[in-house]
């Protein structure tokens, strides 16, 4: 295996990246784009060429778990994983990009969200350094993303759906029988439950090099990550917009059993659940946390909800994640996918972890 002809610069690559999501749209060809959108891609490259090297199968060193990651020039608000041999491509659709990009704009130029100092969630960032700070959620944001879709390959989702239930792209936004979308709303499940504790370690990582070596960040990053209790504001709001986006783009069937993504409310309080939890771990064993954990996740989450729909023109629609109903749905979910377990385990692979 050449180590260019797997690299993120590789013709190669793009050319079977770019057959294969044919139907999709193609690979983006991003000197099209606006200079500002063009910086932001760049920047994309940039955080993910390192990430490719390390992202290898533990009990085979020379095996890459991911090769390639690009964009596919498509509006739709979706990103998907597959297969090229035995190592994964991830697509991040335009649309998707490009919504993250314009609500974390809005939220922090226009409609001052995460500013407001009557708000118990205010960051107080000067309005000099707001372009860091919108540029920073959309980082944390993207970066759950790509995560989540490694996750579906390591954990063999994507190897198991092709192999045995004959699907190529994970996944077709389209209703599936109600046992084959419990199936894949379990295996979001996972992702999301994996991709969380990634996002909560690379964050926790950011914070504690910011008060060790400040020197190596700009001072409107070390104003981001100055607390943790900033740090965790920005953590929660950035991957509750992308959770929002992901609505957006599911089937709407009246029937919650028959998607293929679970509810927004479920993927809520699934990561508040994490959340909370490494929170109060992280308290006992030390650390400086200093305000109320379960009050802070909650408005955080809340306001996430309210600028998404100010933005989008939604109307708010009200807090109910704590129904009954949601909590009850992750256990069946939780359920389904510990009976598919030894079904997809030969299909795994143990991601070596160097990203932090």
């Amino acid at each position: 295996m050449s180590a260019n002809k797997y690299s993120m610069d590789s013709e190669y690559l793009q050319d079977v990246f770019n057959k294969k999501i044919e139907s999709h749209g193609g690979r983006l060809d991003i000197r099209n784009e606006p200079n500002e959108v063009q910086l932001l891609y760049s920047k994309f490259y940039d955080l993910f060429k390192s990430r490719i090297a390390s992202v290898v199968d533990k009990d085979n060193p020379s095996q890459h778990i991911v090769s390639y990651i690009d964009f596919i020039d498509n509006r739709k608000l979706n990103a998907v994983a597959f297969l090229h041999k035995n190592t994964g491509m991830i697509g991040i659709y335009k649309g998707l990009h490009k919504k993250l990009f314009e609500i974390f704009k809005s939220a922090i130029q226009e409609k001052n969200s995460l500013n407001n100092s009557e708000s118990p969630i205010n960051l107080d960032i000067p309005k000099e350094y707001q372009k860091t700070l919108y540029i920073t959620l959309w980082e944390i944001a993207i970066d759950f993303i790509v995560n989540h879709e490694i996750i579906h390959i390591s954990n063999g989702h994507i190897g198991w759906l092709k192999n045995i239930k004959g699907l190529e792209l994970y996944f077709e936004n389209k209703v599936y029988s109600k046992d084959m979308a419990l199936t894949l709303q379990s295996l979001e499940m996972d992702a999301d439950l994996n991709s969380i504790g990634k996002s909560i370690k690379k964050a926790e990582f950011i914070y504690n090099d910011c008060q060790k070596h400040p020197e190596k960040f700009p001072k409107q990053v070390r104003e981001i990550y100055s607390s943790f209790k900033k740090t965790a504001i920005c953590q929660i709001f950035a991957i509750f917009i992308a959770f929002h986006i992901f609505e957006d783009f599911t089937v709407n069937v009246k029937n919650f059993s028959m998607r293929t993504h679970p509810p927004l409310q479920v993927r809520q309080l699934i990561f508040l659940k994490l959340f909370i939890g490494y929170l109060k771990s992280a308290k006992e064993e030390g650390m400086n946390i200093d305000f109320d954990i379960f009050n802070i996740t909650t408005e955080v989450a809340k306001e996430a909800q309210r600028v998404y729909d100010l933005i989008t023109g939604k109307g708010f629609l009200g807090w109910d994640i704590h129904k009954k109903i949601y909590q009850n749905h992750v256990d069946i979910l939780d359920k389904h996918l510990n009976d598919l377990r030894d079904e997809i385990k030969p299909y795994t692979k143990n991601w070596r972890d160097k990203l932090y």
